[in-house]
């Protein structure tokens, strides 16, 4: 039997005495004051710094669009959207992730199957699941879950704490049961799985960059687009078309529809907290060493 006590005991007598330890503070340096300066300077209306963010990201990731929304959730609501789940529908989620990931599904009106698994989704049970449990449809399209009846059509594959699931073998299965795919990185930034980064699997991705991960811009999130092309007739002039820019243009209309109604997940993104994202966003290899050899602040460093 595990001896919890003793493992927190050990744990407790490697820390350093002066605790809580800052839950990866961000880390800001004049580049970043200098780039909230210009942003105040040169107007606050405008896309310029969004726009250099996303074109930093989306070629960090090695995807064709990245497009910048007010969170991870908002970006996993329109992925989920442009995917084609409808109200009713079951995504496969795992039981093992932030609750974004869940309410993400809530806010399609779609309803989360929770799937269990050690760390990530596990692609040989994941098979065996929906072998036993799904059903071909009578008419045709998705599958059906044999106990609720309701169709599923979509799984969002959760790269947790930023270790990539078995993306391949996933995709595999996605494409075996006619399931949209969603890749869950916003713990991700940087990681690789084989030579794809984190966020170019599936039909769309999705980063965070809330104040806990990789690069913060104090908020936020971005729909990471693989193959889709943008649509060719937004909204013009409408301050939420860089988030229908994402879409398919196929479900150019559900999503034109969303974004004139927000949800709470309200999906588009202010100007201000994009600059912090940008310069890091820039270098943002060097961060994530930096990050990843536990050297942002001294307390870390004693744990050495």
């Amino acid at each position: 039997m595990i001896d919890i006590p003793q493992i927190v005991e050990a744990v407790a007598s490697v820390l350093p005495a002066r605790r809580p330890i800052g839950h990866h503070e961000p880390s800001l340096d004049v580049r970043d004051l200098a780039a909230i300066n210009e942003c105040y300077y040169t107007g606050l209306t405008g896309y310029g710094f969004i726009n250099r963010f996303e074109e930093a990201i989306a070629k960090a990731c090695g995807v064709r669009h990245a497009i910048a929304v007010s969170s991870g959730t908002a970006a996993l609501h329109l992925a989920l959207m442009a995917a084609g789940v409808k109200p009713g529908d079951e995504v496969l989620v795992p039981a093992l992730t932030f609750v974004a990931t869940a309410n993400a599904v809530v806010h399609a009106g779609a309803v989360p199957n929770f799937v269990d698994g050690p760390l990530n989704i596990n692609a040989y049970k994941l098979r065996c699941y929906l072998s036993r449990e799904t059903v071909r449809a009578p008419t045709g399209g998705p599958r059906l879950n044999r106990r609720t009846g309701r169709p599923v059509t979509a799984m969002i594959v959760v790269d947790l704490l930023g270790v990539p699931a078995d993306l391949a073998a996933l995709e595999a299965v996605a494409s075996e049961f006619g399931l949209a795919m969603i890749e869950d990185a916003a713990e991700a930034l940087g990681s690789r799985a084989g030579n794809r980064a984190c966020g170019s699997h599936g039909r769309a991705g999705i980063l965070s960059f809330n104040n806990n991960k990789i690069v913060t811009t104090g908020g936020g999130g971005v729909v990471l687009t693989i193959k889709q092309e943008k649509p060719s007739n937004l909204i013009p002039n409408d301050p939420y078309a860089p988030v229908a820019a994402t879409m398919r243009p196929a479900m150019e209309q559900a999503v034109v529809n969303m974004v004139l109604r927000p949800s709470a997940a309200g999906p588009a993104v202010p100007t201000v907290p994009a600059p912090p994202g940008v310069a890091p966003g820039e270098v943002y290899p060097e961060d994530v060493l930096r990050l990843r050899r536990g050297a942002r602040n001294a307390e870390y460093e004693q744990l050495r």
